[in-house]
């Protein structure tokens, strides 16, 4: 994996974010000199979405998103977005 990612950066940067859900597709990889890189040209994703609501509403809905070990409880993705949400005074969806 790291050898690929050296030899050819644009095409493992490419494919890690093909696991992404993207709202709008990105034009290119990257631009530029890398120390001032612009990655991803014209693509727009929700890091939020990515990171919680894709799990919560589908195959992984109800497996482990959260442990707290200080009291041992488990949180599901979907109930903790409805938690969030609860708490957050954001409308259930």
């Amino acid at each position: 994996m790291y050898r690929r990612s050296v030899d050819d950066p644009k095409a493992f940067w490419a494919e890690a974010a093909g696991e992404l859900d993207w709202f709008a597709p990105w034009t290119e990889v990257q631009t530029g000199d890398i120390s001032h890189a612009t990655w991803f040209t014209g693509g727009k994703l929700n890091l939020c979405h990515n990171c919680v609501d894709r799990h919560a509403n589908g195959a992984r809905r109800d497996k482990v998103a959260l442990l707290w070990e200080g009291e041992r409880a488990r949180f599901a993705s979907s109930p903790m977005v409805s938690f969030m949400r609860k708490s957050s005074g954001l409308p259930m969806c």
